[in-house]
């Protein structure tokens, strides 16, 4: 089995471990029958891992380490697990998204509206979400227009975030039929895992 494959499985578990803590210790969050939160996590999973590593997505390189801070997960190596569309989407959105200079408290905000989307299929208590997600939009705007031309950037921030869909969905489908044991056979040949 590749060495690079184990590092990647294990760099996994790290972030899933980063986006369930960060969805727990949402305020609010936790009152949602367990159904709800289940759903509105995996829903929201992607697109908040790429809100809160979309700093180390710059350069048309991935700067992302994986959980033991050693080995990179490269624009190389995303290509040969994700492919080249999903690579490029998901470098594009982490430069485009940066130039936004969000603080970690805007970024921790975007993340929680994602996270408490009422839209989401089959929800239980929809008006308690839409409930808790209207209470950090309000939040987030009353931060965001101290900023100069607060209302276009606002527009254009939540207009360009759209592309987090498309981002997830073929995420989704690129790790449909990975294993945690068995990388697929292109992972097994050596891959230099440094950015260049």
């Amino acid at each position: 089995m590749s060495k690079l494959w184990v590092r990647l499985m294990e760099g996994v578990k790290y972030y899933n471990e980063q986006v369930m803590g960060f969805a727990s210790k949402t305020p609010g969050f936790s009152k949602f029958t367990m159904a709800d939160q289940e759903k509105l996590t995996m829903n929201a999973y992607m697109e908040i891992w790429m809100m809160i590593n979309s700093e180390f997505l710059c350069e048309n390189e991935s700067y992302v380490l994986l959980n033991n801070r050693k080995v990179f997960y490269s624009k190389a190596t995303m290509k040969m697990i994700l492919g080249e569309e999903l690579t490029t989407l998901m470098l594009d959105f982490g430069r485009k998204f940066c130039q936004y200079n969000l603080s970690d408290t805007e970024i921790g905000l975007l993340s929680a509206i994602r996270l408490t989307n009422p839209d989401v299929e089959n929800l239980e208590e929809r008006d308690k979400v839409e409930l808790l997600n209207s209470h950090f939009l309000d939040i987030f705007a009353s931060m965001f227009n101290k900023r100069p031309h607060s209302s276009r950037m606002a527009l254009s921030l939540f207009q360009y975030m759209s592309v987090l869909k498309t981002i997830t969905q073929l995420q989704q489908e690129a790790i449909f039929n990975f294993s945690l044991d068995s990388p697929p056979v292109e992972v097994v040949t050596e891959i230099d895992v440094t950015p260049t």
